[in-house]
């Protein structure tokens, strides 16, 4: 390092003053002089500097905060080149000079008396770094003096090395980079240890007007620019001629700049959500804080692509008049999309990470996030709450529900007449098949027996806090929710009975090491394990038998539950499922809730999206297994009845039950035609 420069600067410094004010008077020096800051101020300066996020590794970077893009090197780790490239055209005599050049001075104050107005030039690196730390641009003779009597100032607390470590980290080289490592990175994608002259010379020459010689915009003019610097070199003796030749030949190799600054965009957002209401803004953008968070990389590309390509393979299916490839780009951020949307959220369950967010297509057309903030109805998804109270108040999966018509007076105009998806009446079935072929009117029956009331308050135990009707069209998922909320209840039975409130922030540190905020799983039984279990159970068969069957088609073969949502005229299409390892929420819906069209269902849209990427998640990963937990045993039962399988049943199942639950009684109905005519199911009608 070079030592300190005396203190010749303020003696010095009355000389200068005089001179730049005219004989103005001693008066408006001290006017100047309070208008700076102090020498403890300008001690405890600190850089905006960039906060980084990392992935649950710790290691991944995938995103930054910040409202100057600066990474701070220090000056050993600069090339030599790049320091004399910059020395040669700011500021030859900078290790001379006291923080102020009286030569350029002079010159610079009488191109400002010919051309009538202060203009920028004649300022040291010195000058410059006092101006960006803690002055304006504005190009006023007050500014100037402030400069100057700053520089000195700066020249007081700091060594020649200092002040040139901290102009690099400083000075604007344009397109959003604050410093040299910033604007190498931004240029050339790579360590400033890593320039070459003829990049090094490029960079140089910025400062002095980033958009003037912007390399992006104007690369003739900075090609022209370069060409300077490599002169100055030249004639500074630090670059021999024939070398700052081939510099000036060699083609620019600019790296495009990336569409999106961060990975996982939603994600990152949701984080600066929760992150800046307790560190504050300044803090958040310019601390350079250390953001530690659960996402895992290898499933947040895997969401990314499926929901992607799960929805151009919906674009082409559905023949949709709009689609995400001929929408123009636009600078202008909107919430709603005129393109089919979707959102996928994956949870661990054990400990309530978020591995994985997708909250749309583009974060650059449209910051919204569909996975945590769009309250949409979601069908089908909420039967399976319904089947937990009946659970919880000791019915089974074996317990028979009558499938048949209801017509209601609900104070409307029309009574309510709810139908089942295929336009059938199915009479009685068993909570298990109702459940599985998500018939609707078995819940809402179910749902009537059970009080709605009860409903609901399991629900909000369950972890959903959006407002629920307590009406029977809220057992076929009448109510608005979120995938996120709807993707932590199903958590629930996932962890067995277990509610752990998700989360995607590990710990926030400052730049200094001392942790910000630190997050622990949070845990609360909300279910008995015998009932979590057999909502699971009678989920299981929702993949192998029923509405979910075509996840086994399209070859995830892994033990797995889940419920697929479907709303009225097509508007929402979902699909929720989980292994005991990982929870997968899918959503497909336009934002301005059009159809979807016709037939366009949970299975179809959203269950191949769910299936795709838990196929990719899962690859190489052990095969978990549900675990049967005590008090739970099986019995062999009719399909059609209930009770326990006898001599005339052409159909049977080994069903679960809670310890004492299980029906005592063998099914004694006379042996089936077969064409199935004597089988229960005939319609019922059922009036309110």
């Amino acid at each position: 390092m070079s030592p300190r420069p005396p203190r010749f600067g303020l003696v010095l410094l009355p000389l200068v003053i005089t001179a730049l004010l005219g004989g103005a008077g001693a008066g408006l020096l001290v006017v100047y002089f309070r208008g700076l800051p102090s020498l403890e101020e300008v001690q405890g300066h600190r850089a905006s500097t960039v906060t980084k996020i990392f992935a649950a590794d710790g290691s991944t970077l995938i995103g930054e905060f910040f409202r100057e893009k600066r990474l701070l090197v220090r000056l050993d780790e600069i090339p030599a080149e790049v320091i004399n490239a910059v020395i040669a055209t700011e500021d030859r005599k900078f290790y001379e000079h006291p923080g102020i050049d009286i030569h350029r001075i002079a010159g610079a104050a009488l191109r400002d008396i010919r051309a009538g107005a202060a203009k920028q030039g004649g300022s040291t690196i010195t000058q410059q770094l006092a101006r960006n730390l803690f002055l304006t641009h504005d190009r006023v003779w007050s500014r100037k003096i402030r400069e100057l009597l700053l520089a000195l100032k700066l020249e007081r607390v700091y060594s020649k090395d200092e002040i040139l470590a901290r102009y690099l980290n400083q000075i604007y080289f344009g397109h959003g980079a604050y410093g040299i490592e910033a604007a190498s990175q931004r240029f050339f994608s790579k360590s400033v240890a890593e320039l070459t002259l003829d990049e090094a010379t490029l960079l140089a020459g910025l400062p002095g007007n980033p958009a003037k010689f912007s390399p992006i915009h104007h690369l003739d003019a900075a090609l022209g620019r370069r060409q300077t610097v490599l002169r100055s070199m030249v004639d500074f003796g630090v670059l021999d001629p024939t070398v700052a030749a081939s510099a000036a030949a060699t083609e620019v190799q600019l790296v495009p700049s990336p569409r999106h600054r961060n990975q996982a965009p939603y994600f990152i957002e949701w984080v600066r959500r929760q992150v800046e209401p307790i560190v504050g803004s300044e803090m958040l953008h310019e601390g350079g804080l250390r953001i530690y968070t659960t996402l895992d990389p290898r499933l947040q590309k895997a969401a990314e692509d499926v929901v992607e390509s799960g929805l151009v393979a919906q674009e082409e299916r559905a023949q949709y008049s709009i689609i995400r490839a001929n929408v123009p780009d636009s600078i202008e951020i909107v919430t709603t999309t005129p393109y089919v949307q979707g959102a996928l959220l994956a949870l661990d369950p054990p400990t309530g990470a978020v591995r994985a967010m997708v909250g749309g297509r583009d974060f650059q057309d449209s910051q919204f996030n569909r996975a945590t903030q769009a309250r949409r109805q979601v069908g089908s998804l909420f039967k399976p709450i319904v089947v937990t109270q009946a659970f919880l108040e000791n019915r089974t999966p074996a317990d028979i529900v009558v499938d048949g018509p209801i017509v209601m007076d609900t104070g409307a105009e029309d009574l309510w007449q709810p139908k089942n998806y295929d336009q059938k009446f199915h009479g009685p079935i068993t909570i298990r098949t109702g459940l599985m072929k998500s018939h609707n009117l078995m819940a809402i029956r179910l749902a009537l027996d059970l009080g709605m009331e009860p409903i609901v308050d399991l629900a909000q135990r369950l972890g959903i806090k959006s407002p629920l009707p307590a009406v029977p069209a809220l057992a076929i998922g009448a109510g608005d929710i979120t995938l996120w909320e709807m993707s932590r209840a199903y958590s629930t039975y996932a962890n067995s009975g277990v509610l752990v409130e998700p989360f995607g922030i590990l710990r926030v540190l400052d730049a200094s090491g001392r942790i910000l905020l630190e997050n622990t799983p949070t845990r609360r039984e909300v279910l008995p394990e015998a009932v979590s279990f057999l909502v699971t159970s009678t989920m299981r068969s929702v993949l192998d038998e029923g509405t979910g069957i075509a996840a086994r088609r399209l070859g995830f073969s892994r033990p797995a539950a889940g419920k697929t949502g479907t709303t009225n005229n097509y508007i929402d299409a979902w699909f929720i499922g989980f292994t005991p390892e990982l929870v997968t929420g899918v959503w497909v819906g336009f934002d301005g809730r059009d159809s979807l069209g016709r037939r366009q269902s949970g299975s179809v849209v959203a269950l191949p999206i769910w299936t795709q990427f838990m196929r990719r998640a899962t690859q190489g990963t052990p095969v978990g297994e549900f675990a049967v937990p005590d008090g739970i045993v099986s019995a062999e039962i009719c399909n059609h009845s209930g009770q326990l399988m006898g001599s005339n049943c052409l159909e049977s199942r080994a069903e679960f039950f809670a310890r004492g639950s299980q029906p005592e009684h063998y099914c004694d109905h006379p042996l089936a035609d077969p064409d199935g005519s004597s089988t229960p199911g005939s319609s019922v009608g059922l009036e309110f």
